[in-house]
């Protein structure tokens, strides 16, 4: 993941709140006003703040698509593509899913091989959703 500075000022330059940064990833919302209100410094921002910030500047960026890994209702990854051909590609290349087999080694991984559109995708993901992770492709329809 690349840890943008900038765009982690921007975002705690926001209006989002320490109340919501806690519900999306795994950063306490004091720790999070505490950078809101200057009380703690950019220059002293740890790596694993920096990339549980950056999830949430990956999910609120415009983007045509966007392909949402949640863990335990937290953000785990967020990626956004420009085209289906981009999203199909990257769920063809990455592993997501190789960790079902561990608990469930008969079960069939994803294939998303034949996927004509998003909502192919959408539906594969549905079938590999379980009570605490889940994937889930969000469109912008203002990107149509």
């Amino acid at each position: 993941m690349i840890i943008d500075t900038s765009k982690i000022r921007g975002l705690v330059a926001s209006g989002i709140t320490g109340y919501r940064v806690a519900q999306l990833v795994n950063v306490s919302s004091q720790s999070y006003n505490a950078y809101k209100n200057g009380k703690k410094s950019f220059d002293n921002i740890t790596l694993v703040t920096a990339e549980e910030l950056m999830k949430i500047v990956n999910y609120t960026l415009p983007s045509p698509i966007k392909l949402i890994a949640w863990e335990e209702g937290k953000l785990q990854s967020v990626e956004n593509f420009n085209t289906f051909n981009e999203l199909k590609s990257h769920l063809l290349t990455t592993d997501y899913f190789s960790w079902i087999n561990d608990n469930e080694p008969n079960k069939p991984l994803p294939d998303f091989d034949n996927a004509k559109s998003v909502e192919d995708v959408q539906s594969i993901l549905y079938d590999y959703n379980y009570s605490w992770w889940s994937m889930e492709v969000v469109v912008d329809e203002k990107f149509n």
